[in-house]
């Protein structure tokens, strides 16, 4: 099972993808194939822990210990897209 949440952030869509099973988090972007500044591993931290809270609700264990981000997002390297304008499209599709 997988949870889907796209970001639009500085005029710029990408997702994050959760995989429930594996416990794991990836971030599919169409420009970044890795974090490309601190703010952005500062929103991948933000988002690491909103959907490790979700999980919390949803009654599984965290895979956090107190302290230590250990759920924090892997990038995927995926097509990149070929303009400046067509990152919600690549979004649309990965969904």
């Amino acid at each position: 099972m997988q949870l889907f949440a796209p970001v639009l952030y500085s005029e710029h869509w990408w997702m994050y993808v959760l995989d429930v099973v594996q416990r794991e988090i990836f971030v599919l972007d169409s420009k970044n194939i890795v974090s490309c500044s601190d703010e952005r591993t500062s929103l991948n931290k933000f988002a690491s822990n909103i959907l490790d809270q979700m999980l919390k609700w949803a009654g599984a264990p965290s895979k956090f210990k107190k302290g230590i981000h250990s759920l924090l997002p892997r990038y995927i390297n995926i097509p990149g897209q070929p303009n400046e304008f067509d990152c919600a499209v690549f979004v649309m599709k990965w969904m």
